[in-house]
Parts: C-alpha cells; structure tokens; sequence
C-alpha cells in the first residue's frame, strides 16, 4: 500500500459509519439495530438508495464511507469439492466473501471482525482476521465493542448493555 493511499485513510474524516455484510440470515437486523444503540450508523446497502449505481459502484460508493466493517458468514449457502457430495458444508453467500475482500483492500484486516455461525466454511486465505463465533448478535456485543474501540472508533461500551 503506498503512503498515500495509507495517509488518506487515515485523514478521513470520522463518520462512525460501519458497513454491514451479510446475506439472507435475519441476524444483520439485530446487528444493525445494536450499532444504532451504540450512536453508531449501519450501512446495510439493500436499504440505500442506489442512485442509479451499478452493485459494485453502491458498495464502492459506501465502502468509503465506512469506518468499519462486520461480515456476518451465515450458512445460506452449502458447498463441496467436486465428486465428494458427503462433505457438504454450510457457507457463506458468495457475495458476502466477495465484499469481504473489497473491503480488506479498503479499510484493511484491523477494521473488519468476522461474525460466524458455528460450522460454516470459513475461507483459510483469509486467516489473520478477527473471527467471531455466535449465535445471536447480543451474545457477542462486548466482543465487537472491544474490536471497534481497538480499530479506533469511539465506542462507549456502556451504551451497549443499556
């Protein structure tokens, strides 16, 4: 990454904006609705007006906008190797994995955390990141609190449990 790319990162202005990823599994509603409860504002692109923008161009356009990202890796998907049907596995959505790796290029491994379901397929080129296991969003809220304060957002943790 050049010096310049990393200084204009740094120089953004603080929209405490944070991107959620997702697929179909309803837990992005009570994630969206826990950063509104933390003074934070979720991005969830299917609820921002497109502007007549293309997919990649909204999630381009927000991307930028973000201050942090949460993917939530939810089984919607299953998947195996060719030829091995028996060792099917629940994944993410394609999409999701895809969003992933856009926004690793924009905000970098220390502004992502991973939420996980238990089972599902996690991608091994993207070991380093933080990954968290849950079941329901209000099961981890400290977990990602701590998270965001380390990638500098101001969070009060307080406001979390209110």
């Amino acid at each position: 990454m050049t010096n310049a790319r990393k200084s204009s990162r740094r120089a953004r202005p603080k929209r405490r904006c944070v991107f959620i990823l997702h697929g179909r599994d309803p837990a992005k509603d009570a994630l969206a609705a826990f950063l509104l409860k933390l003074g934070l504002t979720p991005i969830v692109l299917s609820e921002q007006d497109h502007a007549g923008r293309t997919i990649i161009e909204q999630i381009e356009h927000h991307a930028l906008r973000a201050d942090y990202a949460i993917a939530l890796l939810t089984g919607d998907d299953e998947g195996h190797l060719v030829g091995r049907p028996e060792e099917k596995k629940p994944r993410a959505r394609m999409n999701v994995l895809i969003e992933l790796g856009l926004f690793l290029g924009i905000l970098g491994r220390r502004r992502i955390a991973v939420l996980y379901r238990e089972g599902v397929e996690l991608p091994s080129d993207l070991l380093g990141l933080l990954y968290i296991p849950f079941e329901k969003v209000a099961d981890v809220r400290l977990q990602l609190v701590q998270a965001m304060k380390n990638a500098g957002l101001d969070v009060d943790a307080n406001k979390a449990f209110d």
